[in-house]
């Protein structure tokens, strides 16, 4: 299984997912922090991304548990840092996810999460955080 992380999501693509789909509140409240850097979220995004896009080109829970594991040896690979800590929360959570939940219910859960995310992301990216 490969696992490519980089490169990282940028301004403009953030943006875009931030405004697609619809907002749901309760992932909002439990995702958003109104201290957290803008590029933890950047790191989370790019990483529920980058999986979300393997996982439903082949949606099966085998499929998503070879995708945590090749991600999380890309993750450790980098340097420490905000993108390295979102990145590496995103994929605890994915991995939790693999653990609980159907391929239906962790699809639409990855496809809500990144739009949440990357609006968490613009949120404090323009209060320059």
């Amino acid at each position: 299984m490969s696992a490519t992380l980089l490169p990282w999501l940028d301004d403009s693509a953030l943006s875009r997912l931030a405004n697609f789909g619809v907002s749901d509140r309760s992932m909002w409240d439990k995702r958003y922090e109104p201290n957290c850097p803008s590029e933890f979220y950047r790191g989370y995004a790019t990483l529920l991304m980058r999986i979300g896009d393997q996982f439903h080109a082949n949606a099966n829970l085998t499929v998503l548990g070879q995708l945590v594991d090749a991600f999380g040896t890309d993750i450790r690979a980098l340097p420490a840092g905000e993108l390295r800590k979102g990145a590496s929360l995103a994929l605890a959570n994915v991995a939790g996810y693999a653990e609980e939940g159907t391929v239906q219910q962790i699809s639409a859960t990855l496809n809500v999460e990144v739009v949440c995310v990357a609006r968490c992301f613009v949120h404090n990216q323009a209060k320059g955080i």
